[in-house]
């Protein structure tokens, strides 16, 4: 019932939502839509990059809440408890990405992600423990990951850009972790083995992170002005 009154809510402000000047003043030439395939073959290493950082929010959501619980089941597991840390967390991390930049708090997550998730899971018998350590990490990526999302393709192919990464995500990830984890699990008996899935989206999500922010470090490093010709300090101020 909560939820029902807030969609309602929802649709009321976004039923008064406008477009702001910023994105009327673009001219509609630059709007037109671009087709599917175009869009794949340009922005590839943009799609490739979302699907994993959506495989990484995907894997880490089913692996923390799901199949943790289901082999720690000998423990008492309160739900609410991870829910209101997990809120919390959110706030905390979208404030960190608003102060020091979305794709360093998401590298810095994913990066906490690959080095603790099987140490933790080796040493950590406690669940909810282990549950609240992995959920702050966890965070510093989904709280920024749809601002995130949004800055990786131009206004003309955003929707089209962010369906196709999630479509591949969600229907590569989406449901496949907790059946591969307990299928390990069932063989092995170790939830540090288990890990190693997540483990490898994880580390594959970070080193993309890595990779692109130093790209994009490259791209900003280059102080030339429109013209071709370097510049000082000045054009540098300007450009912050």
């Amino acid at each position: 019932m909560i939820g029902a009154g807030g969609g309602v809510i929802s649709y009321l402000l976004k039923n008064q939502c406008r477009e702001t000047p910023a994105f009327i003043a673009i001219p509609q030439e630059s709007l037109r839509s671009i087709g599917i395939v175009s869009l794949i073959k340009t922005r590839w290493s943009e799609i490739l990059g979302s699907v994993l950082i959506l495989g990484l929010f995907n894997v880490a959501c089913s692996f923390i809440f799901v199949f943790l619980p289901l082999v720690y089941n000998n423990q008492e597991f309160d739900t609410f408890k991870s829910l209101i840390a997990y809120g919390l967390f959110l706030i905390i991390s979208g404030y960190l990405a608003d102060r020091i930049g979305m794709t360093k708090v998401i590298s810095i997550g994913a990066g906490l992600l690959t080095v603790s998730i099987i140490p933790l899971c080796y040493f950590c018998r406690n669940l909810l423990t282990l549950q609240l350590i992995l959920t702050v990490f966890a965070c510093l990526v989904i709280g920024p990951i749809h601002g995130w999302m949004l800055h990786q393709f131009e206004v003309q192919e955003r929707c089209r850009g962010i369906f196709i990464s999630s479509a591949i995500a969600m229907s590569v990830f989406g449901g496949s972790t907790v059946p591969i984890c307990l299928i390990i699990f069932e063989k092995f008996h170790s939830t540090a083995i288990c890990c190693i899935y997540p483990f490898v989206i994880f580390a594959l999500s970070f080193i993309y992170l890595i990779s692109r922010r130093a790209r994009e470090f490259d791209i900003r490093g280059q102080k030339y002005s429109l013209s071709g010709t370097k510049e000082g300090p000045r054009f540098q101020n300007q450009q912050r």
